[in-house]
C-alpha cells in the first residue's frame, strides 16, 4: 500500500492539522497508509583501514618488522562512545523523497612501488553537513619512512631506524588513535609500533602485537568490534583487516619485495531506525537489510545510496 507522506508531499502531522481527521480516518477514507517515514536515523560510519608497513631490507636480516597499519575512522551516533574517544553524536535528521549517498571507503594496500591509505567513507546529502571518517594511515616502512603516516588512526613506527626519530601516525580527533611510536633509544626489529585503533592508541617498541584497540558497537544487534589497528609484523606475510571493518593491516618481516604486507581492512556504512516506521523508498549498492530489536538496519558494505 502506498504511504500518504508520499503521495502528497506532506507530512503525516501536517495532514491531520490541515485536515482535522485523525490517522486511521486519513486512511480509511484516502486508503493509503499513514505509517510515518523515519524523520531521522542512527548510523555508524567506518573507513577503510590502513597497511602494514613492509620490513626493513636494508641490512638482509630477516627479522626487521613494518609497522602496524592504522584502523580507519569511526564515527558513530548509536550507544554512548564514538570513536577517538568522543560521545556518540546525534542521529541524523532525514527528509522524505531525499536521496542520501553512501560512500565505502577501500582498504589500504601495500605494492613493491608504493603504500596506499585507506579511503575515507561518507553519508551525504541536501540538507545535511556531510559524514565523513578518514582511511587509516600506512604503517612505517623503510623505503618510505620509519614513521607511521597519520589517518583516521595512525600508522605505527618502523623500529630498525638509527638516524631518525620515529613516531607513530597521528590519528583524527574524533575518530581514531594514533600508532605507536618509538620507546627505545636505538631502534631494533623488536621495537615497531601497532597501528592506533578507534578505542586506544598503539603500542611502540613491541616485537609483535601492539595493536590500539578497536570499539565495540551494536547497532546491528549485536556487538560487533570495528576499527582494530594493526599488529607489527610478526610472520613471514602480514595479515589482512577484516573486510567492512576498517581494521588496520598487520606489518610484515623483510621479505624479496614489499608485497607481504597485510592490507586494510574496507569499510562499512550502517544506518538504523524503528522499524514502526516505513522503510526507505529506494536503495542502490545492494545493502543487507534486517530487523532487530525493533530496528530496520541497513548495512552498506559497498557505495551505494538511500531515499527516505
Amino acid at each position: 500500500m502506498a504511504n500518504v507522506e508520499t503521495v502528497s508531499g506532506l507530512a503525516l502531522a501536517s495532514i491531520e492539522k490541515i485536515s482535522g481527521l485523525s490517522s486511521s480516518d486519513i486512511e480509511k477514507l484516502s486508503g493509503l497508509e499513514t505509517v510515518s517515514a523515519p524523520a531521522s536515523v542512527n548510523w555508524l560510519v567506518v573507513a577503510g583501514g590502513g597497511p602494514g608497513g613492509a620490513g626493513n631490507q636494508r641490512s638482509n636480516t630477516t627479522n626487521d618488522r613494518g609497522g602496524g597499519g592504522g584502523a580507519g575512522g569511526l564515527r558513530t551516533s548509536f550507544g554512548s562512545n564514538s570513536g577517538g574517544g568522543a560521545s556518540a553524536e546525534s542521529a541524523l535528521s532525514v527528509t522524505v523523497g531525499t536521496q542520501y549517498t553512501v560512500t565505502i571507503g577501500a582498504g589500504g594496500a601495500m605494492s613493491s612501488l608504493f603504500a596506499s591509505e585507506g579511503d575515507d567513507s561518507s553519508i551525504s546529502g541536501s540538507g545535511m553537513t556531510t559524514i565523513t571518517c578518514a582511511g587509516g594511515g600506512t604503517g612505517a616502512w623503510y623505503a618510505y619512512s620509519y614513521s607511521g603516516q597519520d589517518g583516521g588512526s595512525g600508522g605505527g613506527h618502523h623500529g630498525n631506524d638509527s638516524n631518525y626519530s620515529a613516531f607513530g601516525g597521528a590519528g583524527t580527533a574524533n575518530q581514531g588513535y594514533a600508532g605507536g611510536g618509538r620507546t627505545q633509544t636505538y631502534g631494533s626489529a623488536d621495537h615497531s609500533g601497532g597501528g592506533g585503533g578507534a578505542g586506544g592508541a598503539g603500542t611502540g617498541g613491541v616485537g609483535s602485537g601492539g595493536a590500539g584497540a578497536g570499539l565495540s558497537v551494536s547497532i546491528t544487534g549485536s556487538a560487533v568490534t570495528y576499527a582494530v589497528g594493526g599488529n607489527v609484523g610478526s610472520s613471514s606475510n602480514g595479515t589482512a583487516g577484516g573486510a567492512n571493518t576498517g581494521t588496520g593491516g598487520q606489518g610484515a618481516k623483510t621479505n624479496s619485495d614489499y608485497t607481504y604486507a597485510g592490507n586494510g581492512g574496507s569499510g562499512v556504512v550502517i544506518i538504523s531506525y524503528p522499524e514502526t516506521d516505513t522503510a526507505f523508498t529506494a536503495t542502490t549498492g545492494s545493502p543487507t537489510i534486517s530487523t532487530s530489536g525493533g530496528n530496520r538496519i541497513y548495512t552498506f558494505t559497498s557505495s551505494g545510496s538511500f531515499t527516505v
